[in-house]
């Protein structure tokens, strides 16, 4: 769930060490964390009208994100 991933003390205190150079960002780790969490809130929104375009821009940047990885890897 989308809430699980909310951490604000810890997300601040990872954005100064990443900031002062301590700590490498796991890249790989963020798409996955942040690729679940749009499949969630695709899952989480009924496909309805009103829901149409939020649900496609959703869509279309998980489609953009993954085409991304996988050619990075190649």
């Amino acid at each position: 769930m989308v809430t699980d991933y909310i951490d604000i003390p810890r997300k601040k205190r990872i954005l100064k060490a990443w900031k002062r150079g301590t700590i490498m960002p796991d890249y790989e780790k963020m798409y996955a964390i942040l690729c679940a969490a749009a499949s969630d809130a695709l899952d989480a929104l009924p496909e309805t009208a009103e829901n149409a375009a939020g649900r496609a821009l959703l869509q279309a940047a998980l489609d953009e994100a993954e085409e991304m990885y996988i050619d990075a890897e190649e």
